[in-house]
């Protein structure tokens, strides 16, 4: 087989070549082949993603470990996501944790709107996730594009558990955020709730859904000092 394979090089319609199918299927015996024959381990498809975006996505560690060893641990999707990042989004924990033990990817990376790792675990409601990123130096104090923390995060996925680890770790009960990422589209549409300046307690009040995961965070937040007489733009967290 030439090293100029065009195999290797040959994309389908979706932008994806050789290497991204061998590591969807989870083939590392066969994506060892293809980069020792020259593929292009930073080939991207339409979405952006590497074949460590996908072989992450898919949960396939044998086929990460082969690419880890030429792939750039940190590339970005189209939307600013890192194979670690995709890895999580799927469930596949073990395989993102394996990315970011490499030593080759940062903890602290943030997608296009600016939410890390912790932001993402704590809107999924993942205490796991939670407690290795925080044993892993990702900070609590991280602020998406709209200002929100993590704890703004959990706050609006009623994650108790999750807003218990991130207050002991020493997350800001009173930072200021926009609070219209944290929330589900519904809540957006409120032109009370689209205010500026909305500490957690704000976004754990308004609790149309009735989560009891909020209202016991509301209990929480209180007891760690936040400040029920905060103000957002309109009004006092008992008035949402």
């Amino acid at each position: 087989m030439s090293t100029s394979c065009t195999v290797c090089a040959r994309k389908h319609k979706d932008g994806r070549t050789s290497l991204h199918c061998a590591a969807a299927t989870g083939q590392p015996a066969v994506l060892k082949l293809l980069l020792a024959e020259g593929a292009d381990v930073d080939a991207v498809d339409e979405n952006g993603y590497t074949a460590l975006h996908v072989a992450a996505a898919h949960g396939h560690a044998a086929a990460v470990r082969e690419l880890l060893e030429a792939s750039d641990a940190d590339a970005d999707d189209h939307d600013g996501n890192t194979p670690a990042w995709a890895a999580l989004e799927a469930g596949h924990s073990s395989v993102a944790y394996l990315i970011l033990e490499s030593g080759d990817a940062d903890v602290a990376a943030a997608c296009e709107l600016g939410r890390s790792y912790l932001h993402g675990a704590a809107r999924r409601n993942s205490v796991a996730d939670t407690e290795w990123l925080l044993a892993h130096g990702a900070s609590v104090t991280a602020k998406d594009q709209f200002s929100d923390t993590p704890l703004h995060a959990a706050a609006a996925a009623g994650a108790w558990a999750v807003g218990v680890l991130l207050l002991e770790a020493g997350a800001p009960a009173n930072a200021r955020g926009k609070v219209r990422a944290a929330l589900s589209a519904s809540l957006r549409r409120s032109a009370r709730t689209a205010q500026n300046a909305c500490t957690p307690l704000h976004v754990a009040a308004m609790n149309p859904s009735g989560l009891p995961g909020r209202l016991r965070l509301v209990e929480l937040l209180l007891e760690k000092g936040a400040d029920p007489a905060a103000l957002n733009k309109a009004c006092l967290p008992q008035h949402i």
